[in-house]
């Protein structure tokens, strides 16, 4: 049976009609409501209760608790889909009733004729935008997916940055106020909803990925197994490539990579980089390049073997500011100041994580080895002389390639 308790957070779907008149009737017996002012004034003023505006951030709590009670907390939609029920039921264990209502995603899958049970739903309102690595996680290998989106004034920009992050093709519904007579559901491409001329309150983006997925991972398995051929990449004579051996041992190293934020220094021509995207799958490799030419170069093989997506390309020379921090760190190109870089780096690598020196001069390695050293890491190197053997005559014939010293440090 229903029936209140000290603190009550009330599912309001969108809006008082979506209320059954058993709930109504709790409501109305509250002594004081909070709330958001649209939902507030929708509802019948009843003498003798206080109605008070919706707190926030460590206001919340003491606003809750020093209102008269019961105190009633109404919220759009569903009390357990991205609401502030969860924050008021830590704040107070053991104080709160939920009473649930139908939410924003089960309406627009109402709308499309679909299931919402298996759908992945993110929120963005009231929250800083969108990171690649966090999207890629949350719609990796997902045919569809939700998000709630912010303030009517930023929608248009969060469809924008949506779109810069995903395959062309990727379409989705748009959803405005739905459950209100406002309501107004539209389809089309991310530009394309981005640039309509409709707004409303509330709004639910419903994403459908396109037959290579959201950022291309249906394609990967086209890809050949181990390390890539160096002959997959196109090359400029002046601009340096690690070998495919010696890239299946660096990414051995640096497991598990799936999922990871991953920072290259010196892309070259982009063969570890490709090599790095591809096992991170919904991970974000950030790449560092001086030579314009050579980025140019990598960008052209990313976009070729569609892993352009999953990688930002970052004109420039390390060390230089960056936002964030690295689960791997590969030093390939350091112009020199290896030992800036390695201390650079390890500033930026999470607890946890490995920073890893390939190093093809004779003393490249040691210096590596020290700097990592004094940089208060875990250390470990392999020295490696690889040959790749070729068809000749009926058989095979073994050709060395350039020795490479494999150094690395983990923060601990």
């Amino acid at each position: 049976m229903l029936e209140l308790g000290e603190i009550n957070v009330f599912g309001t779907g969108a809006g008082p009609w979506h209320l059954t008149d058993r709930v109504m009737w709790l409501i109305m017996g509250c002594s004081s409501l909070m709330g958001d002012r649209r939902i507030l004034e929708a509802l019948e003023v009843r003498e003798h209760q206080v109605r008070l505006p919706l707190a926030y951030g460590d206001q919340l709590g003491p606003a809750i608790e020093g209102a008269p009670k019961p105190l009633g907390i109404l919220v759009s939609g569903d009390v357990g889909l991205f609401s502030l029920a969860q924050r008021v039921c830590g704040l107070f264990p053991h104080r709160v009733r939920l009473f649930p209502n139908v939410s924003s995603l089960q309406l627009m899958a109402s709308r499309l004729k679909r299931s919402w049970a298996n759908v992945p739903v993110i929120s963005v309102h009231g929250r800083p935008p969108l990171e690649a690595l966090e999207l890629r996680r949350f719609l990796w290998g997902r045919p569809e997916g939700a998000v709630l989106l912010g303030r009517p004034q930023d929608v248009r920009e969060t469809l924008l940055r949506l779109g810069e992050l995903v395959r062309p093709d990727v379409t989705g519904h748009l959803g405005w106020d739905l459950g209100t007579p406002r309501e107004q559901v539209f389809h089309g491409g991310l530009d394309q909803l981005a640039h309509l001329p409709y707004t409303g309150n509330l709004s639910i983006l419903w994403l459908s990925a396109g037959p290579q997925g959201f950022f291309g991972e249906q394609s990967l398995s086209c890809l050949p197994p181990g390390p890539m051929d160096d002959s997959a990449f196109q090359r400029l004579q002046r601009v340096p490539m690690t070998k495919s051996p010696v890239r299946g041992l660096v990414t051995g190293l640096l497991q598990p990579l799936w999922g990871a934020r991953i920072l290259e220094v010196g892309t070259g021509t982009g063969a570890l980089t490709c090599e790095l995207a591809r096992q991170a799958g919904p991970g974000v490799v950030v790449s560092i390049e001086r030579d314009p030419e050579a980025m140019e170069l990598a960008r052209g093989n990313l976009e070729r073997l569609g892993l352009a997506l999953g990688v930002h390309l970052v004109g420039g020379s390390a060390p230089l500011d960056l936002r964030g921090t690295f689960d791997r760190i590969v030093i390939g190109g350091h112009g020199g100041a290896l030992e800036d870089v390695i201390r650079w780096a390890r500033d930026l690598l999470v607890p946890g994580g490995r920073v890893l020196v390939p190093c093809v001069l004779a003393r490249s390695g040691p210096r590596a080895l020290q700097a990592l050293e004094e940089a208060d890491l875990k250390c470990g190197m392999t020295r490696l002389f690889p040959t790749w053997g070729r068809p000749l005559g009926g058989d095979w014939m073994a050709e060395g390639m350039n020795p490479v010293d494999l150094v690395w440090g983990d923060l601990t």
